[in-house]
């Protein structure tokens, strides 16, 4: 009878953990490289949270997931 509560017990902890995050899908080799021509000698600024439209004509897009 004592197990039964350390199985519910066991039971509810193990509920409470989370799966592991899905992989990160990275660039194909050919974009890293692309990527990595554009932003060579480069330094980041501050984040934004939108594009502004005034950028629009100098944009490069590099992948599905990323423009520059």
């Amino acid at each position: 009878m004592r197990s039964i509560p350390l199985l519910v017990a066991g039971s509810l902890l193990a509920s409470c953990t989370n799966a592991p995050p899905p992989p990160y899908m990275s660039r194909s080799p050919s974009g890293e490289r692309a990527y990595q021509m554009l932003v060579a000698g480069k330094v980041p600024g501050r984040p934004i949270g939108c594009l502004p439209h005034y950028y629009a004509n100098d944009m490069s897009v590099i992948d599905s997931r990323t423009v520059a």
